[in-house]
């Protein structure tokens, strides 16, 4: 079960360097229709990338974690009920378990969106995106 704690940890903990709303896709700078129009790259960048972190990634990463603890908890509580161990110690494991690993994937799927965000907002403007 230590194994399990300190590799949700570690997840979480990598959360921090996504690159979310920092992101900056690969766009042909040359041949896209933006820059024929004289657009800025870096103008157009900065302004998808501040869009984008409009969207809050802890408020994500808290309901799917609360939502991941309950589940946990449940799950912790059958195992408690049917195996070894304490019922109660091991809903609470459960839910500590699922509250991580859920605010953890909540994060991960927060920065993802943000990623997409850029994307788009940088096709929208008339950059040809060659890699997100």
């Amino acid at each position: 079960m230590k194994k399990a704690v300190v590799v949700l940890a570690l997840l979480a903990g990598g959360c921090a360097g996504m690159p979310g709303a920092g992101y900056a896709p690969t766009v042909d700078t040359t041949g896209s229709m933006a820059a024929m129009n004289g657009r800025s790259y870096a103008d157009d960048l900065a302004q998808c990338q501040a869009l984008a972190n409009q969207r809050s990634t802890v408020e994500r990463s808290a309901l799917t974690g609360l939502g991941a603890a309950a589940i946990g908890a449940a799950g912790g509580a059958i195992v408690g009920a049917l195996g070894p161990g304490s019922a109660g110690r091991n809903a609470g494991l459960g839910a500590a378990l699922g509250g991580l690993g859920g605010a953890t994937y909540g994060a991960i799927s927060g920065e993802q969106e943000k990623s997409a965000a850029v994307t788009n907002c940088m096709a929208g403007r008339g950059w040809t995106v060659i890699a997100r």
